[in-house]
């Protein structure tokens, strides 16, 4: 149970009465609000080019105690069809309808699998997505990822999801990169491969903290990031090393297609 537990904790991943700002997309609840996310953004290379990459890839490590993840990741921008082979040979692709898995060996669900890294990675522009919601809170220090600093703190929830899942990003109100984010997750998916009681309301919180990033043909992407568990203490549960971007090749559309073998991952957070 332990080792479970363990595994759980590397991948997890009020309303004010000011006007909602919203022209598509996100929905602000201050001026305040989308001038600090509109910064972020431009600190990490603009909306415009991320959005416009044909594709995202990488390589991504992730290390906690005896546990040890490598991932080769191809995602699409726009659908975010995907396609991820672990050099344990599991594979999974996301065709833009379903999620499907071959030769599974990992114990978390191919559902959650299927975008986690790449929804870490690009937090600043996924504020963007249609249904998220932005609160300017007050600013937070966080010792994990610098003692005695202050952070813009925004809270980045979603319109139809759980009340009880949120992400706190925590920005530099120097250079406004993205120094960490806080979240806690309701995955029904997850809280059954644990056997987590029927009454569980989230998992969490947990927060990831930047620690180092590169330019990618002018996009500001993590390099570094670590996983702690602050229910327990705030101990590192997971060391992450990205690396080998790449933006500019074209998505092969035949890799996220189910191969015969392919098994079609059904959620039950769809129920």
């Amino acid at each position: 149970m332990k080792t479970k537990s363990a595994i759980l904790l590397f991948l997890l991943v009020a309303l004010n009465t000011n006007q909602v700002f919203a022209q598509g997309g996100p929905e602000y609840r201050s001026k305040k609000t989308k001038k600090v996310i509109q910064s972020m953004i431009e600190a990490h290379g603009g909306y415009q080019a991320w959005a416009e990459a044909p594709s995202l890839s990488f390589n991504h490590i992730m290390q906690g105690g005896s546990l040890k993840w490598v991932s080769d990741e191809v995602h699409q921008q726009g659908s975010r069809k995907s396609y991820i082979t672990w050099h344990d040979g599991s594979k999974l692709g996301f065709d833009g309808k379903n999620v499907w898995s071959e030769d599974w060996k990992i114990q978390n669900p191919a559902g959650m699998m299927a975008g986690v890294a790449y929804y870490f990675l690009n937090l600043p522009w996924i504020t963007q997505d249609d249904g998220v919601q932005l609160e300017l809170r007050d600013d937070e220090q966080v010792e994990y990822i610098e003692k005695g600093k202050s952070f813009f703190t925004v809270r980045m929830t979603y319109k139809q999801a759980s009340p009880y899942e949120y992400y706190e990003l925590y920005i530099d109100k120097e250079n406004y990169q993205l120094r960490g984010v806080k979240y806690t997750m309701v995955d029904k998916d997850l809280m059954k491969v644990f056997n987590l009681p029927a009454d569980t309301k989230f998992m969490g919180p947990l927060l990831k903290v930047y620690k180092e990033y590169t330019s990618v043909d002018g996009l500001v992407l993590p390099v570094r990031y670590d996983t702690h568990a602050l229910a327990q203490g705030g101990a590192v549960m997971g060391i992450h090393q990205v690396s080998n971007y790449s933006i500019s090749e074209a998505f092969d559309q035949s890799k996220s297609q189910k191969p015969k073998n392919g098994i079609v991952f059904k959620s039950l957070n769809n129920r």
